[in-house]
């Protein structure tokens, strides 16, 4: 059974499930950097809002002897499962008002979207996009996120910029920065944890405002790399459109400093140093996006440059 054979079939299938009254749907949704998905929605009667099960995956599990009948089964336990994980009124979604304080931002690789950036606001940054989701949170207080499209901004009679204004306010208030060293975040990760909540004794500076944190034991932090990201390690690479994070990490270094964009979820911070080239970076950022990094995650093959004087940043 080929791909198309198999999609027809869970459709056939998911129509019998839904009952008389029910819907269902296919639809091509395009993710991050061009990655195109099938989601299957299954509406039962009465039902307003479903969870999106993506198809691609399942047909893997097909080819490798997964049968039908199973799939599908997994596939109407994960409907059940997240059917009413959300209480929403769908009428607010038309109120900007209502809406606007869930508005946050984050960056995606301008050329590897532009089909995506199409239907989508978006704001150019370096050779990147700022577009922006809506943060939803299920009775479990749970995140989840939904992609604004044109289509929000005509509902809602407002324009990109005043989104990008309002995603301003509330992204960093929502997801604070946290500069940590590398081996903080490594050491983090051998031991299973990945908690990035900002303290004295984790060696993290606190962009936040304008104190600022002891870079733990570090005789000099110029000789270390440093992770910047936000507080739940989801989207953090935006923490670069925040006022003070950068700038605040070069007054402490006092020098300026190379910016690799590690993935959309967070970018490593490196001080400029003798010997170190950028051609060299910027290899290596290559290479690792190829190897290391899921097509979906990758942010840019680019290293960017902060001139702490000038408290700019550039390609």
């Amino acid at each position: 059974m080929n791909y198309s054979e198999f999609t027809t079939t869970i459709a056939e299938k998911a129509k019998k499930a839904a009952g008389n009254n029910g819907r269902v749907s296919i639809n091509q949704v395009i993710k991050n950097n061009d990655t195109r998905l099938d989601g299957l929605v299954i509406m039962g009667k009465d039902q307003f809002i479903s969870p999106t099960v993506y198809l691609n995956d399942y047909y893997n599990k097909y080819k490798n002897g997964m049968s039908i009948d199973r799939i599908m089964d997994e596939i109407l336990s994960v409907c059940q499962k997240n059917r009413n994980t959300f209480d929403l009124d769908t009428d607010i979604f038309k109120s900007y008002e209502k809406m606007k304080h869930k508005i946050v931002y984050k960056l995606i690789n301008h050329q590897m979207n532009e089909e995506l950036l199409k239907n989508t606001p978006h704001k150019t940054f370096l050779d990147l996009a700022v577009v922006y989701d809506l943060v939803l949170h299920d009775k479990e207080k749970r995140l989840a996120t939904a992609l604004i499209s044109n289509d929000h901004l005509e509902t809602w009679g407002v324009d990109a910029d005043t989104v990008y204004t309002q995603a301003g306010k509330n992204t960093p208030a929502l997801f604070p920065a946290s500069i940590r060293p590398i081996e903080k975040v490594l050491e983090n990760i051998t031991n299973g944890q990945m908690e990035f909540s900002i303290n004295e004794s984790d060696g993290c500076i606190k962009p936040c405002d304008d104190q600022f944190y002891d870079m733990a034991d570090m005789d000099d932090p110029c000789s270390s790399m440093f992770v910047l990201t936000n507080a739940s390690g989801i989207n953090g690479a935006a923490c670069m459109l925040y006022q003070k994070p950068l700038k605040c990490f070069g007054q402490k270094i006092k020098r300026d400093f190379f910016i690799l964009p590690s993935s959309v979820h967070e970018v490593i911070l490196v001080p400029v140093s003798e010997g170190l080239k950028k051609t060299d970076l910027t290899e290596m950022v290559r290479e690792i996006n190829k190897t290391e990094v899921s097509k979906n995650e990758v942010l840019s093959d680019s290293v960017y440059e902060y001139d702490h004087a000038a408290d700019r940043l550039k390609m």
